[in-house]
Order: structure tokens, then sequence, then C-alpha cells
């Protein structure tokens, strides 16, 4: 049986604000609009589904206007959205204001539904959780909800991977069990706030601290520089290909897309990194954070050619 990658998290409506000259703080500043369909884990379970993969996803979006569009445009994408919860209130929405470099200066997100996404949800969903061959969370839903997901994962020996989101979201996991957790996808400025006590400053005694908390694998990001894989007693570390930058938006949830596409695909842990580097690299050269042309044989044209000496 062909079982899904059930990604399990926040659904927003993104509006993205590119900025014509570098932003000035306290001042109104010239900019175009665009609006997509966005949220990490929601950006994730998009660009798997346009992979190809069998991808589920369990949300809160609003019975408003938005959240119609916002549902359409997962189906769309090839999203099972049967699973969605809709409820009454607005659908959440990401705001986003970027210089002419791309840079992020500064965003806001309003989500009222997001604490809605609890354990009493997950427990009614129990077969669709058991039936996944990967789960995938951000942190947009409450702590005792993702303490009830990594408790469920672990009894049931389900792979499940946690992409922080944010600084503060963060900071939800620093009290929790992490046992058995599979993966978490920290940047370097929300590692420090994953780990609220560390036997040491630095990188390195943060990492062996997680590894000590329970967690297998730590997939440590750090922008231009590339990315480094904690794996056991391993360090993999891959430099990013140069990129003429865009639009920074959603590179963090295509680079774990694309890690999750090769993992699936059962590729050396060193092809499922340079696949996520591939397919951040995409999204960094364009506005918008989802590569609405993405495929599989794409994604393994570009690998090919930024990682031209791979084996």
């Amino acid at each position: 049986m062909n079982k899904p990658i059930l990604c399990i998290g926040g659904s927003l409506v993104d509006e993205t604000f590119y900025c014509v000259h570098a932003p000035i703080r306290g001042t109104s500043n010239p900019a175009h609009i665009e609006k997509s369909a966005g949220g990490v884990v929601r950006n994730i379970a998009h660009h798997l589904a346009l992979l190809g993969h069998k991808t589920q996803l369990l949300t809160i979006i609003g019975n408003d206007a938005e959240g119609d569009w916002l549902v359409m445009q997962c189906a769309n994408a090839g999203i099972d959205m049967q699973h969605t919860v809709r409820m009454e209130g607005i659908t959440g929405r990401f705001s986003a204001i970027l210089g002419p470099d791309g840079e992020l200066f500064v965003g806001t997100v309003v989500n009222e539904l997001e604490p809605l996404l609890n354990s009493a949800i997950l427990e009614q969903k129990i077969e669709i959780l058991k039936s996944a061959k990967l789960i995938i969370t951000d942190t947009n839903m409450s702590p005792e909800c993702i303490q009830w997901l990594l408790n469920f994962c672990a009894k049931e020996h389900i792979p499940c991977v946690v992409e922080p989101v944010s600084i503060p979201k963060a900071s939800k996991l620093a009290a929790m069990d992490l046992s058995e957790l599979f993966l978490i996808t920290p940047n370097e400025v929300e590692l420090s706030s994953i780990q609220s006590v560390s036997p040491e400053p630095g990188t390195e005694s943060t990492i062996l601290a997680l590894r000590e908390r329970g967690v297998k694998q730590v997939w440590l990001r750090l922008g231009e520089k590339g990315s480094v894989m904690y794996d056991g007693e391993n360090k993999l570390s891959l430099h990013a290909p140069e990129v003429n930058v865009i639009d920074s938006t959603g590179a963090g949830d295509a680079a774990l897309a694309g890690w999750v596409h090769g993992y699936v695909n059962e590729s050396p842990q060193i092809d499922c990194i340079r696949y996520g580097h591939t397919l951040a690299a995409l999204v960094l050269h364009q506005k918008g954070a989802i590569i609405n042309t993405l495929t599989a044989t794409l994604l393994d044209s570009e690998k090919k050619r930024l990682y031209p000496d791979a084996k």
C-alpha cells in the first residue's frame, strides 16, 4: 500500500509586499503586493504533492472566502484535503515586507484559529495518523498538541519531522520530551530557543544536548553557507549553491520538502540534502514560496546542474 505523507500544522494566506527601495522604519515605503497560499507545513505539503507524493494535510482553515480560496489552491496542487478542519473564524494570514534584495525586512502573522488545532482533534484522526509513512509538523499548534503528536509517533514508531518555524514558536519545544524524534530542522537562531539549557555555549554543545534529549537527527540550516546534518555520531556538511536571491520566503519549507522527497525515495543522506538545497535554490530565485511548475524530473535535473560533481 502506498502510505501517505501526513502534514500537520498551519495554513495561511500569504501577502508579500515587495519594496521598491530598501525599506525604512517609521515611514511609508513604496511597494507592490502579491497574494499566495502559505503556511509552513502547507507549503511543504504543496511541494511534495507537486513532486508526485501522496500527501495529506491536517490543518484548520476558516469558513470564510479566503478559506475557500486557500482550500481550492491546495486541492489544485494535488493535496488530499479531506482531513482539513473548517471552523467559524478568519483564515490565518501572513504578511511579509521584503527589500529589493529579496530578504525579509519584517513579517507578521495573524491566526486566531491556530490554538484550536489540539490533541482532541488529533485523537479523532487516529487511524489517519497510524496510516502515515511519515508525519511532518510545524510548531503552529499548542504545546500540548505538539507533545501529544510526538508521544504518538514515538509509541507507533512513525518517523516524525518537526520544522520549528520561528524563534518564538521554536521555544515551545524547549521543555518538551523529544524522545525518538526523527528529525528537527532549525536555523542557528532557532536552535538556541529549542534547547533552553545548554551545558556550554555554542552550536556543537546545543546539538549534543538535543541528541541527549532523544532527537535522532538535527539538520542545522546555515543560509548561504549551506547546512549540516548531525546524524548520530556523524556530521555531514554541504555547501549551498550560489543563487541570485529574489525572494527568501519559503526557502526553508522548500528545503525540507526536497529532503523528504529524497528520504521517501530511499536516497542516500547526502543526496537528500542535495535535493533540499536544490529546491530551496529554486524558490529563492523566484517570487513566492511555491514552484508551481515543479516536477520530480525538474528537481533531478536542477540537482545535477547545481551539484555536477555528485556521484
